[in-house]
């Protein structure tokens, strides 16, 4: 069960929904959080291409990276392209049952799958502002926003992603971008 509070963004009008983060928090998660980015850090699990939500990582060392990137394609004679794709509500369509075939295919024990099945499953949240408290409802695919091991779990979910494309590929939290190389012939 997990209680969601709207958390002002310090931006843009307080009337605006959009505004607002969703967090919730569940104790037990940063327990969990930890022990699962240690087990990714040792198994190698999260791919270089992936900056966001990752530790010795951060927003500047994305760019730093697709720039270089961009430089050598230009470089090379040949003209760079990026393809930006937003995925900043992803963490709400995340199936359960993918997400526990990854985890199992990174090479979580029977006993791990069984708990982090039994925290996907039957889910309730209900949603507290300054007005009014929402009823619970049950959850049946996403992960709770606002906490260190959504992050992590949505890292691993899109972790094969840069395997799956022939150009250059960055990560940064929800944000993806591609980098096509479009040759140019004199």
């Amino acid at each position: 069960m997990a209680e969601v509070r709207a958390i002002y963004k310090q931006k843009g009008s307080k009337t605006d929904p959009n505004n607002y983060r969703p967090i919730s928090v569940l104790p037990l998660e940063k327990l969990v959080a930890t022990q699962l980015y240690e087990y990714c850090d040792k198994h190698n699990v999260l791919p270089l291409e992936q900056f966001g939500f990752r530790r010795h990582s951060s927003c500047e060392m994305a760019l730093f990276a697709a720039t270089d990137s961009w430089m050598k394609s230009v470089d090379r004679g040949s003209y760079a392209g990026a393809l930006l794709v937003d995925l900043s509500k992803a963490f709400a369509t995340v199936p359960h049952q993918l997400l526990l075939t990854e985890l199992r295919d990174i090479g979580c024990s029977i006993e791990v799958l069984l708990w982090f099945c039994n925290y996907l499953t039957d889910r309730l949240q209900r949603v507290i502002t300054y007005e009014e408290i929402t009823d619970w409802i049950m959850v049946s695919r996403g992960l709770p926003e606002g906490c260190g091991l959504s992050t992590l779990l949505f890292n691993i979910f899109v972790r094969n992603l840069p395997w799956q494309c022939t150009s250059p590929i960055f990560q940064f939290a929800m944000t993806l971008q591609l980098l096509q190389r479009i040759y140019h012939f004199q």
